[in-house]
């Protein structure tokens, strides 16, 4: 590398500055004042359509993460829809009808799980 290539020393004192200048800022939530405060993303809203055995199976284990709330249960059989809603005391809205479940938009991510039997 020759000379002229070279970065002075005063050259890479104007970096620092530079890169101060350029990167994002960020605020904490207590520094606005804003502590404690719930935000959008504290819990992942998710429902089921195909409330059969692997369908309960896999909502089970998303139920049990601590930010994942079920909202909604969607099958054509009334019995599975209703029991699959149990578990979540009155926090689960059933559905026979798939595009009432996706029609909401508070819902994050649905779980399908249907399956045909031949």
């Amino acid at each position: 590398m020759s000379k002229a290539n070279q970065p002075s020393r005063r050259g890479l004192a104007r970096v620092p500055a530079a890169v101060g200048v350029a990167a994002p800022y960020f605020v904490s939530a207590s520094a606005l004042g804003q502590a404690g405060k719930p935000g959008a993303n504290d819990k992942i809203a998710i429902a089921l359509i195909g409330c059969g055995g692997m369908g309960r199976g896999n909502l089970g284990n998303c139920a049990n993460q601590p930010d994942v709330a079920v909202v909604g249960a969607c099958d054509v059989w009334k019995e599975r829809r209703e029991a699959t809603a149990v578990p979540f005391h009155g926090n689960c809205k059933t559905y026979q009808d798939y595009r009432e479940v996706l029609a909401r938009k508070d819902i994050d991510g649905v779980i399908i799980a249907t399956g045909r039997r031949i």
